[in-house]
């Protein structure tokens, strides 16, 4: 009746899909979670659930089962989300797909990967063919939005700021990937002082999320 419509975020995996636990990381079999992405088009269907986003910041360690984030890593991620969208797409090719949020950061030490560096990888792993739109974080750690970038000096990397989607925006053109929608599925604002690791966060405040085409500015 408001007109909203529902974009799912699927993640958080069964315990039973991992020999390991954690609170979060992918199933040890990429099919476990394609069997549930299925199920969900076949029970709802694009018209109950338009979108679904597979996965949450995985160049992240502690949403990727806490092991360490390289170069390697964003190949088993698309794996995960190309049998994802495949078996979603067959049961009904009107669904459409989301790329995982990458968690704004600068960090570099295994335990993160900056979001920039990590969308180059993901796209030389065939990001573009397998998502129909591309996740984004907009995260700005007490600031307003509309702050420029660096324009504070106690947040001195650009992953602090809400209009770091906008130069993630511009990476995606020069990627190419100009036939996807950019989607703002999280904007979180906290009041906390940040802390020395760009992907902290205390408490959030979420925003609806938005799109715009990565062609159209």
């Amino acid at each position: 009746q408001a007109g909203l419509k529902i974009l799912a975020r699927v993640d958080h995996q069964p315990d039973w899909s991992r020999a390991v636990p954690a609170e979060n990381g992918p199933p040890d079999e990429p099919e476990d979670l394609a069997d549930i992405v299925s199920a969900m088009v076949a029970r709802y269907g694009s018209a109950g659930i338009p979108a679904i986003q597979v996965w949450n910041e995985p160049n992240l360690s502690r949403e990727w089962g806490n092991t360490l984030i390289g170069a390697h890593q964003p190949y088993q991620y698309v794996h995960l989300l190309r049998r994802a969208s495949e078996e979603a797409k067959e049961t009904d090719p009107n669904i459409t797909i989301i790329s995982a949020g990458l968690s704004p950061t600068g960090t570099a030490d295994g335990t993160a990967q900056p979001d920039d560096v990590y969308l180059q990888w993901m796209y030389n792993a065939g990001l573009a063919r397998w998502a129909d739109g591309i996740g984004m974080h907009g995260n700005s750690y007490g600031l307003p939005p509309e702050a420029e970038l660096m324009s504070d000096p106690s947040r001195p990397h650009p992953s602090f700021y809400f209009r770091r989607v906008e130069q993630v925006h511009d990476r995606l053109g020069l990627l190419s990937l100009c036939h996807q929608v950019a989607v703002i599925d999280q904007h979180a604002r906290s009041g906390r002082e940040a802390g020395p690791m760009p992907f902290r966060v205390g408490k959030l405040r979420r925003e609806p999320f938005s799109l715009w085409r990565t062609g159209g500015g």
